[in-house]
């Protein structure tokens, strides 16, 4: 008999998984997850009972199996103890594991997908399943990219900024010359708007209407104790920027930033950010991750504020070609975060 089970569990099963790891994945905390998926599966994977690693499933209003597109690493999680072990026993776990979950979800879900975060970086099991069952099932591995910061030795503005390019250090000084004023309460309705100049042109009217949903949620869930939003107003009283930062551990994650066009001059946009990461720092983060830079001009931006590029990988789980199954896999190419 394998020691090595899966089996669905309830919320609260999930919950008090999440509670004991060290640092729980923000967007894998039951609360969280929930407000953005119209469905979650929570699976537990045991090694002799042991509880080793929680996976979420989502379902989207759509019928995909998918993350919401602005969550981030939402895949499998393993528990601390399970990775602190001797190598042998890690490996043993973590890959039996693995190939019990994919051929559940192949046959259960048929179509979905996950992200394994920055730092999982073996990728044997899920290259040795889509080789091995490659008449059925086609398994895409996509590399990616985001960029990280980690806590000064001082926790200050200035320690904060000391790694920003010279671009974004320019930006800081214009706008300290500015007048711009705290944006205080934010309504999730004026910051999807402003979001929204963001993303125009770059997705369809039904993504639009879920990414709207997704937006709502952060919101709310920002505001209710699991992240932070920062901002600006300009004279007017209307909101001009904002970053909106997700997590209650050593690792923070910034989902959504955005400034109106009309100001992005002002360098707004460097001083929001600085802000939300030294909010973060001083709240005792040990890591801030932006969560995107992967296109061209993502990167270039990005990489301005002194970041360390990490890798992680997204995939996308489908029926093979020539299956008999015609449907598409329904995932599409996700632009928020990734910017």
């Amino acid at each position: 008999m394998s020691r090595a089970t899966i089996q669905a569990i309830d919320r609260d099963q999930a919950l008090r998984f999440w509670q004991g790891q060290r640092d729980g994945r923000i967007f894998l905390h039951p609360d969280v997850l929930e407000s953005m998926c119209p469905q979650v599966n929570w699976w537990l994977g045991s090694w002799n009972t042991w509880p080793a690693c929680l996976w979420p499933v989502c379902h989207g209003a759509d019928g995909i199996h998918a993350p919401p597109e602005l969550a981030a690493y939402v895949g499998p999680i393993w528990a601390d103890d399970t990775l602190a072990g001797p190598a042998h026993r890690q490996w043993t776990t973590t890959s039996r594991l693995q190939e019990l979950f994919l051929q559940e979800f192949a046959t259960r879900y048929r179509r979905f997908r996950f992200e394994l975060p920055p730092g999982s970086t073996d990728i044997r099991v899920l290259q040795w399943f889509a080789r091995e069952h490659a008449a059925a099932w086609r398994v895409d591995i996509d590399c990616r990219h985001t960029l990280v910061l980690h806590r000064p030795a001082t926790v200050d503005a200035a320690s904060v900024a000391a790694g920003f390019g010279r671009d974004r250090a320019a930006d800081l000084r214009l706008m300290a010359r500015k007048s711009y004023v705290d944006a205080g309460a934010v309504d999730a309705g004026e910051l999807y708007a402003l979001y929204e100049q963001l993303i125009a042109g770059k997705q369809e009217p039904a993504k639009a209407l879920r990414r709207q949903a997704e937006v709502q949620a952060l919101v709310s869930l920002a505001q209710g104790g699991f992240g932070r939003i920062v901002g600006y107003r300009d004279d007017d009283g209307a909101l001009a920027s904002f970053a909106l930062t997700m997590g209650t551990g050593p690792t923070i994650v910034q989902p959504l930033t955005a400034s109106a066009a009309a100001v992005r001059k002002d360098g707004i946009q460097a001083r929001v950010r600085l802000d939300a990461m030294l909010q973060a720092f001083q709240g005792g983060a040990q890591v801030v991750d932006l969560t995107g830079g992967n296109s061209r001009a993502g990167a270039e931006d990005l990489h301005r504020y002194g970041g360390e590029a990490r890798m992680y990988f997204r995939v996308d789980v489908a029926p093979a070609p020539g299956t008999g199954d015609t449907v598409s896999a329904g995932h599409d190419e996700r632009s928020g975060r990734d910017e």
